[in-house]
């Protein structure tokens, strides 16, 4: 069902709400704060059941990280009041039913086709649309309508998990870009090509503090926080090394050998009282388990953080990987901070499945 989602795009809609479409050459770059969303509904929709929906799927508290911080920054405003700066926002998403017929409503039902609203009306799967750089450069936007508010707010639940990874997938690729503007990341990752068979793009700042044979650590320190890198792996034998424990026993493993505290008694281990969250994803092509958690130092030593990974397997060489980021930034936000992380894991590649040089959104 979820796949179904990715051919609603043939629907001939054309979202006018107070801006024309020019050359894309002429367009500023979309502007906002990380991990922000504005939706532009009728107030009867967001105060409605898809609304309730909507704050259910984007304001859910990010994974991994101790002080709540939820996963987006949702602004919510009325189809009046879009005007030339909300247009520029990095994620937009219009909301609207055809079940109410208020004024802020029509703004947004106008745009549609009499053949477009037959379809929405006689066919519940069909109710999203996707799109890029209407009024900006590096900008999304998601459209979702439906026949009235019961039949849409069904099918945002149904999907939240689809429609939270296409949202986190865009802030993801622009940080990418924000991450590395040029191709001076190459030379470290032709390195570690060269030597071990694999890529990752290491933006400037990371240094490498450790390396043997089988374990890669780097390093970004600054007044605010630190943020570190670390790639590790071991013989692959069976499915069975991606089980729960098995991983945070991996995880463990590697720490307790290699990330110390400042005393030498003190290792990085996985905090347990707060759940690790594990979500099997598709990464880069191949399957993989992502968790999301806690980490602290042993012998009470007053020190954590948060940490985002991913466990996969080599088959050919016989090989069980384990990428991860964390961070240690006391008394500060880090759901930013962990994306940063992320888009750099999921540089990640294997010998012979390179990336293409970058190439920024025009």
């Amino acid at each position: 069902m979820k796949n179904r989602l990715f051919f609603l795009l043939f629907l001939p809609l054309l979202w006018s709400c107070g801006g024309n479409k020019s050359n894309k050459t002429l367009f500023q770059s979309a502007n906002g704060e990380k991990g922000e969303i504005v939706i532009v509904a009728d107030s009867l929709v967001w105060n409605g059941p898809v609304g309730g929906a909507l704050r259910k799927t984007f304001r859910l508290a990010m994974p991994g990280i101790l002080r709540t911080e939820p996963m987006f920054r949702v602004h919510e405003i009325r189809p009046s009041e879009f005007n030339s700066l909300f247009q520029k926002s990095r994620n937009l998403i219009f909301v609207t039913t055809f079940d109410l017929k208020t004024e802020d409503s029509k703004k947004l039902q106008d745009a549609f086709s009499e053949e477009a609203i037959s379809k929405i009306q006689s066919d519940s799967s069909v109710f999203m649309e996707l799109k890029q750089d209407q009024y900006a450069t590096h900008q999304d936007i998601v459209s979702l309508f439906g026949k009235d508010q019961e039949t849409l707010a069904a099918q945002i639940e149904r999907n939240r998990f689809l429609l939270r990874d296409l949202v986190n997938l865009s802030e993801r690729k622009r940080r990418t870009e924000e991450l590395f503007p040029n191709e001076s990341y190459k030379k470290q990752s032709n390195l570690l090509l060269e030597k071990y068979g694999f890529t990752l793009d290491v933006p400037y700042g990371y240094n490498l503090v450790e390396e043997s044979d089988n374990f890669l650590w780097f390093k970004n320190a600054s007044a605010d926080e630190d943020k570190f890198i670390m790639v590790s792996s071991k013989p692959y034998k069976s499915q069975g090394q991606f089980v729960e424990d098995s991983l945070i026993s991996f995880r463990d493993d590697i720490s307790r050998r290699y990330v110390t505290g400042y005393k030498d008694s003190t290792y990085m281990i996985t905090e347990r009282q707060v759940p690790v969250e594990f979500k099997n994803v598709n990464f880069n092509g191949r399957f993989a388990v992502e968790m999301r958690g806690l980490w602290k130092l042993t012998n009470f030593v007053p020190q954590g953080g948060s940490f985002i990974s991913y466990a996969f397997a080599d088959a050919d060489k016989g090989r069980l990987y384990y990428i991860e980021g964390f961070v240690y930034a006391p008394n500060r936000k880090k759901r930013e901070t962990l994306r940063e992380l992320e888009s750099i894991l999921w540089t990640f590649r294997f010998k012979g499945e390179e990336e293409k040089p970058k190439k920024a959104r025009s």
